[in-house]
């Protein structure tokens, strides 16, 4: 008879925090100012813009003295969006990753509308050219920008594509991914080996996922007993086209790793890669 293992159990989705978030949040990114501010807005707003089309910008402009000699809707509008903006520089200005800029996600209506004041705006003051100019920025857009975001999609998607991969085929029950990615020291644009430790909320995956940012060496250790684990390492990473930003070494890790070995020798297994480079 084989020794009898103690199940994996899911643990809760998720819990109510008690934290406040002013006091928690809030007020310590306006107490501690980071220096990337000011460039994270701009890069935010061109991602913005990026992803919009482009007749929008334009008429955007031609809104803004619609918005300065009129007490209505427009200025309102306008307004609304400039402090949204503001307060994101000044608190939140990392979205992490995301198509154009996640945090203008609900002010997209306002914008739209003062683009109708702008095009109502160019109508009255060059009359039907502002026609003309709409329908060949709008042309523009999708003969030339639009396909540009579809190769800028591609080229984003395939070093996680091959990650994706990379952690399906391997043979051994359990993955740990090196996700030790936080560090200031690294960098925080690296892109991120949390995003692929997602497993079936019935943990019927293989192999299980696990991230290496919360793991103790008693809790891989632990794990080892349960079955052989094949560690994917930055350079494993690398090799994929993937956070080549960090170096390949993480010492973080390879303690983890040294002292999870010591007290279970012989359970870590070398990554199986059939794919050595982004397809």
């Amino acid at each position: 008879m084989g020794v009898e293992r103690p199940p994996l159990v899911a643990g809760p989705a998720g819990h109510a925090s008690d934290a406040n978030f002013i006091t928690d949040k809030v007020i310590p990114l306006l107490l501690n100012r980071d220096p990337r501010t000011v460039p994270l807005t701009i890069l935010n707003l061109l991602r913005f813009v990026a992803w919009q089309n482009v007749a929008l910008w334009p008429l955007l402009i031609a809104a803004i003295p619609v918005a300065s000699r009129e007490r209505g809707l427009a200025r309102a509008a306008l307004l609304g969006v400039a402090l949204w903006i503001l307060f994101l520089a000044i608190v939140l200005p990392e979205q992490g990753r995301g198509w154009g800029y996640r945090y203008l996600d609900g002010y997209e209506g306002s914008v739209a509308l003062l683009a109708g004041y702008g095009y109502r705006e160019l109508d009255q003051r060059i009359g039907r050219q502002a026609d003309g100019i709409v329908l060949l920025l709008s042309s523009l857009t999708v003969i030339v920008a639009m396909p540009l975001l579809f190769i800028s999609i591609h080229r984003f998607m395939q070093p996680h594509l091959a990650m994706e991969r990379l952690i399906a085929a391997q043979p051994t029950p359990f993955v740990v991914i090196d996700d030790n990615l936080a560090n200031p020291v690294d960098g925080r644009w690296a892109d991120n080996a949390l995003d692929h430790v997602r497993n079936s909320p019935d943990l019927t995956n293989q192999p299980l996922r696990f991230s290496s940012e919360d793991l103790t060496p008693a809790l891989l250790a632990g794990l080892c007993r349960r079955g052989p684990v094949t560690l994917i390492t930055r350079a494993d990473m690398h090799r994929l086209g993937f956070v080549l930003n960090v170096p390949e070494r993480d010492p973080k890790f390879e303690q983890l790793a040294g002292s999870a070995e010591r007290q279970a020798p012989g359970c870590f297994r070398k990554v199986n890669a059939p794919f050595t480079e982004t397809p």
